[in-house]
């Protein structure tokens, strides 16, 4: 296998070195009006924390490797953002890969990848953390350094140059991309990541070099894997040799990082609320790590043994507080499988009356099919049901007892029963294809459970069915390490089949792309020669492999040929006394439990619950390291003294209590209320669109227990009504909104302003008894002001300006729901009045429609709007009819 040719070509992009301060002009100048989601890139979110770096002596950049609104969900970014911010002396900010039109901004202006929290340039921090969730983010990791002006390969780095560290599930094979990464923390981090960044962080403030400070890190004990410490020799065949340290002192094999309890600190009482829309708008709440059912193919249930539970109060103590604090209307309870959580019937009755007091749901993302009892039914039934996941994996007995998935038909039938009876409409169903020793009767085991499960529904109403099909990918660390992946074009074979089985219309299926799961089948069982295919497949434009209209599998073909590389030689079958890339990672399984497991596979025999008898898997010791269920145990840590921790659970505990009210209600008589706030909107909250201020202020209502109506029906919304939207990039000294109440709040700014994101301020209020007009039927005219930075190569502006005016017409194309329609502007524009490098616009508004600045601009100047002069603008005035009310006024109570 060949070196990539291109591979001494370190950068693609040749960053200019800013301070925070010209990165933000660029910016709020340049950049953000310029791209889609601009909301991605602000770091004014709630609960964000900024620090003074004058103080502080250990830098490090958490950066996630996807875009802001698939990371911000993860549950373990937080958790290190916040017990890493914990301490005093060191800061953690936060980056993730910008979109592709945010990139080509940063290309094109030579402005550096930059932390969300202070704007400073990644090559700024002592740390570069990436987090290392899945296989197909490796490009984007290559994408962000490079976009930092960080070099790319390890050995290319000076002692100037930041540490690129790395953590997560994919640690456990750091292989592919160990050639770009200085320091690999292996395992569960949460006891260990603030001494590996406070000692990153002396050791470069005391003039260390690189390996120095390798070294030290070495002394940390457990978890900590230096790539670069590690040589890796090949047979003539391709197979690796062998795996051994090249320096002194340096351990055969690295063992995994565990922790015997899930400690309460672990875990933040303000998450960060993101502003924008996520994938995930919930607050997740890990309540167990670890699984017990031993399913062959799961790389989690294996790696992450054994099961540690939290207590029941810890796990109300947290949701009451981050519930408080954050305002979000759904939690979620995480695990491999949340019904096997001892205490769930606890914390969830500990729970119910808090939760109904604030109007939150509860999700259940992990269900196993033989756990979903009544019971657990019965809890999850008085929280909004929207679908019910379930994964039986394999569509007959036979084949889930090769996959030790323990699941009967009967345990099918009575969990779709018990789904079906208790109300919910939606049921989900996850299958794998390729698994080892399918056969087409287990393909037509799918069809008939799917089948089955139809016909059980059609006396319940309209029942949905969603089949999910993805393919069977070897993970390492499990008894299917060893396994062939089947062609995808087999898969194809396979999807074809089922979806022809499965056409129906009650049933929906959809399926994971075979050329995806081929490209992550190569990685995940990887090993320190595919970084040269990463870095080849970068160099010609890959990046987001992992979403699907972002997949350039013509740029994976391209670097194959380039560097050599087969993706058949990854995806084959693996002797059983092969070398294996991950095998001087000390997972603390051991092989002989891992083969033992493969043949039981081969035989179709089971093992039970690791409840019920230990297997020999090699993880636990017996002294700490135990399974612990939250039911038998008698010495767990001692409830929370942390002063942060307290003081978040005391301002839950002396919260406002205010049960929401349905609109219904005021037209049976009850008092009703309507508040009318000014507000400004400036800085970074200019970026944020019209729905995310909106989902802000629902966020601020929900914390600050503001007695405001909700609407009717299954998702009740608070009874707000907003003003003009404020197109992207515009500042405004006059926003308003209405909000429907049943009690008067003289409190009202201070209690909603202080859970508001920075550069949003609430100003002013006015009190009506009864409802009045909505604010967009009475905005009549608007003024606007933009500033442009430099008009010297527009000495004619003043000309078009005239010109404009004097013209009856100016008609302009503009889209709208996919279709272009024509508009003319000139009726709209009262007046331009322009005095040095300030244009004031004068417009009013037809029938609630009004114009955008940028469509005006793009006539003075003649050019598209990306051609525009750098300026900003701002929504000076905003005239209502007579005064702000018209035809018949309500009752003003308070001005």
């Amino acid at each position: 296998m060949q070196r990539s040719p291109n591979q001494d070509k370190t950068l693609k992009f040749n960053a200019m070195q800013m301070s925070p301060e010209e990165i933000l002009r660029y910016l709020e100048t340049t950049i953000l009006p310029r791209i889609v989601k601009p909301g991605r890139y602000l770091g004014n979110e709630y609960n964000v924390i900024i620090k003074d770096w004058a103080e502080i002596a250990s830098r490090i950049v958490l950066a996630f490797p996807d875009k802001y609104e698939t990371a911000m969900p993860y549950n373990g970014f937080q958790m290190l953002y916040h017990i890493l911010n914990r301490e005093d002396d060191v800061v953690a900010e936060r980056t993730y890969a910008p979109d592709v039109d945010m990139e080509m901004q940063l290309r094109q202006y030579r402005v550096p990848l930059f932390s969300l929290e202070t704007k400073h340039a990644l090559a700024d921090f002592d740390i570069i953390g990436f987090t290392m969730p899945y296989d197909l983010l490796y490009t984007n990791m290559v994408n962000m350094l490079d976009l930092a002006g960080i070099p790319i390969w390890t050995k290319d780095r000076t002692d100037k140059d930041p540490f690129v560290i790395a953590g997560g599930t994919n640690a456990y094979n750091p292989e592919p991309v160990a050639d770009f990464l200085d320091v690999v923390v292996i395992g569960d981090a949460e006891e260990i990541v603030v001494d590996v960044v406070r000692m990153i962080g002396a050791g470069r403030r005391a003039g260390k070099s690189r390996h120095e400070i390798y070294a030290d890190l070495l002394k940390l004990g457990d978890g900590i894997y230096i790539p670069c410490f590690y040589d890796v020799e090949y047979a003539d065949d391709g197979k690796i040799q062998a795996v051994t340290p090249n320096q002194n002192g340096v351990p055969e094999r690295v063992k995994v990082l565990k922790i015997p309890y899930l400690k309460q600190t672990y875990y933040p009482t303000k998450p960060i609320m993101p502003l924008i829309e996520t994938t995930q708008d919930r607050f997740a709440m890990e309540v167990m790590r670890g699984c017990t059912q031993g399913c062959r193919f799961c790389h989690a249930g294996m790696v992450y043994r054994p099961v540690r539970e939290r207590k029941p109060e810890d796990l109300i103590d947290q949701a009451r507080a981050s519930l408080e604090a954050t305002g979000y209307e759904e939690l979620a309870l995480l695990s491999l499988s949340t019904s096997d959580y001892t205490g769930l019937q606890q914390t969830m009755t500990g729970m119910q009356d808090f939760l109904k007091s604030r109007n939150v749901s509860v999700s259940f993302p992990s269900m196993r099919l033989d756990s979903f009892t009544n019971d657990i039914a019965k809890i999850a039934k008085q929280y909004r049901k929207s679908g019910l996941t379930f994964a039986p994996e394999a569509g007959t007995w036979r084949m889930r007892r090769v996959i030790n998935k323990l699941i009967s038909d009967e345990d099918l039938r009575e969990s779709v029963q018990i789904a079906l009876q208790e109300g919910w409409k939606v049921l989900k169903f996850y299958f794998m294809l390729g698994l080892p020793t399918e056969t087409e009767a287990d393909l037509d085991g799918i069809l008939d459970m799917i089948h089955s499960v139809r016909r059980m529904s059609q006396s319940y109403g309209h029942i949905k069915i969603n089949v999910t099909l993805s393919t069977f990918i070897p993970k390492t660390n499990t008894p299917f390490q060893w396994e062939l992946q089947s062609d995808k074009s087999v898969i194809r074979e396979k999807i074809e089949y089922l979806k022809r089985g499965l056409h129906h219309k009650q049933i929906k299926a959809s399926y994971s792309n075979p050329e995806y799961s081929e490209l992550e089948g190569v990685f995940s069982r990887g090993d320190r020669r595919l970084a040269n295919l990463i870095y080849a497949a970068w160099q010609r434009g890959a990046k987001f492999d992992s979403w699907g209209d972002h997949l350039d599998h013509s740029a994976w073909e391209s670097a194959l040929a380039a560097t050599g590389i087969s993706m058949d030689w990854y995806l084959r079958e693996r002797d059983l006394d092969e070398v294996l890339p991950w095998d001087h990672i000390d997972s603390m399984l051991t092989k002989n439990f891992l083969l033992r497991e493969r043949g039981k596979a081969y035989a179709e025999a089971t093992i039970t619950d690791c409840r019920d008898g230990c297997h020999a898997c090699g993880v636990c010791d017996f002294d700490q390291l135990i399974m612990r269920e939250e039911s038998k145990q008698t010495t767990l840590p001692a409830p929370s003294e942390d002063p942060i921790f307290l003081a978040a659970l005391n301002a839950a505990d002396h919260s406002t209590g205010v049960t929401p009210r349905p609109a219904s209600e005021a037209n049976d008589g009850a008092d009703l209320y309507t508040v009318r706030i000014r507000y400004i909107k400036q800085n970074e909250a200019c970026f944020m669109g019209h729905l995310d201020v909106l989902k802000a202020l629902m966020r601020a209502i929900q914390k600050s227990r503001i007695p405001i109506y909700y609407s009717e029906g299954f998702h009740q919304k608070p009874r707000i009504s907003m003003g003009l939207a404020l197109p992207l990039g515009y500042s405004s000294d006059t926003e308003f909104m209405d909000l429907q109440l049943f009690e008067v709040v003289p409190e009202i700014l201070s209690r909603l302003g202080e859970h508001l994101p920075r550069g949003l301020n609430l100003m002013e209020s006015q009190w009506f008894a009864g409802r009045i007009p909505a604010i967009s039927s009475l905005v009549e005219r608007l003024t606007h002001q933009i500033q442009f930075e430099d008009l010297t190569d527009f000495p004619t502006l003043p000309d078009q300006v005239n010109n404009f005016l004097s013209k009856p017409s100016h008609f302009i194309q503009r889209k709208r729901k996919g279709q272009s329609i024509e508009i003319d502007l000139r009726p709209y524009v009262l007046s331009l009045e322009l005095s040095g490098k300030t244009l004031t616009v004068h417009t009013c508004v037809i029938k609630t429609l009004s114009v955008r600045m940028s469509e005006i601009l793009c006539v003075l100047f003649d050019c598209d709007i990306e051609a525009l002069p750098p300026h900003r603008v701002h929504r000076k005035l905003v005239y209502f009819e007579q005064d702000g009310l018209k035809n018949s006024e309500p009752q003003l109570l308070t001005a």
